[in-house]
């Protein structure tokens, strides 16, 4: 996302990226892997107000522990 962000700027807006913070690791094989440290991540992100945390599936759970 970020790579097509720089790339492409028109085809995604700067300013709709600026809540936006994604973690994970991409395989060789495109499969979006689990990382450690999802849970700072996302009380991190909710001390800096911003709304959105993308993250690989098996993390969903860890991530979802914080609330608003």
């Amino acid at each position: 996302m970020g790579v097509l962000a720089t790339i492409e700027e028109d085809f995604v807006p700067q300013e709709a990226l600026a809540n936006f913070a994604m973690v994970g690791e991409l395989a060789l094989s495109g499969e979006v892997r689990r990382v450690r440290g999802v849970l700072p991540i996302a009380m991190a992100m909710r001390e800096a107000k911003r709304p959105a945390l993308l993250v690989p599936l098996d993390n969903a759970d860890e991530a979802a522990v914080v609330e608003d």
